[in-house]
């Protein structure tokens, strides 16, 4: 049981190397199993449209594209390379497409609207990482900040999960759990089975995401942002395991 940082980074690096390397059909991916208009029509029930203040999305880029098109000015950020070439490659009316940590991008962006969402929070894995997003949105005034979460209190050890979609079926079985930090977020780290079988072939890999519980996590931000209300959603995702946070 640790906080460390230099191991888990290691970690999540070789994780985005093997599995988002750009040989790997993503956006297609989550087309199958996790409708990206209907995502983006939950999203839109929070942020009004405003062409002079783009929302900064980071999560699906089809996501990105489908509330474009609905007539919001976007702002897609990805952490890779290979995923932004992608979201360039495969919806080319995308107008702005970044590659950036958007933990370290707020850092000095004074973005009023965000939603980092699509579980890209799987990837936190450290208590200083959680406090490097608490200090960026600091920074500046935010209107409304999105996030998501893998619902803790909704998987167990030797719990299979399985997608069906016309394009293929996919299944997760979470092998374990770590603990990954103590501090408060408590972090708990799945180690899971992921299998996708779809028309064009298949895709196995070992993959390790953060887990977190509703209350939890409600209370640590209550804390930092004692001014802004705070409140808990159900998914964006359809049928997903996860929990959305705003802040406002």
């Amino acid at each position: 049981m640790a906080d460390d940082k230099g191991e888990i980074d290691q970690k999540k690096q070789s994780q985005f190397q093997a599995v988002y390397s750009g040989a790997v059909d993503w956006n297609h991916i989550y087309r199958c199993f996790h409708p990206p208009m209907e995502i983006a029509r939950r999203l839109a029930g929070y942020f009004e449209k405003d062409q002079a203040t783009p929302l900064l999305l980071c999560g699906f880029a089809e996501v990105a594209f489908e509330l474009q098109e609905m007539g919001y000015a976007i702002r897609y950020v990805d952490f890779s390379e290979e995923m932004a070439i992608a979201a360039r490659r495969d919806f080319p009316g995308l107008r702005s497409v970044e590659v950036a940590d958007v933990l370290t991008l707020l850092e000095s962006d004074p973005s009023p609207n965000i939603a980092i969402v699509c579980r890209v929070s799987a990837y936190w894995q450290t208590k200083s990482e959680f406090e490097k997003l608490v200090s960026a949105i600091r920074r500046f005034p935010r209107q409304r900040v999105l996030l998501d979460f893998y619902d803790r209190d909704a998987a167990e050890t030797g719990v299979i999960r399985e997608f069906c979609s016309d394009g293929g079926s996919g299944t997760w079985k979470f092998l374990s759990f770590q603990l990954a930090s103590v501090h408060h977020p408590r972090i708990e780290v799945a180690e899971m089975q992921v299998d996708y079988n779809l028309k064009e072939g298949s895709l196995s890999y070992l993959a390790h995401r953060t887990h977190l519980r509703r209350q939890e996590i409600a209370e640590y931000f209550k804390l930092q942002f004692p001014d802004s209300a705070v409140s808990v959603h159900g998914p964006l995702v359809p049928n997903d395991e996860s929990f959305l946070l705003v802040i406002e």
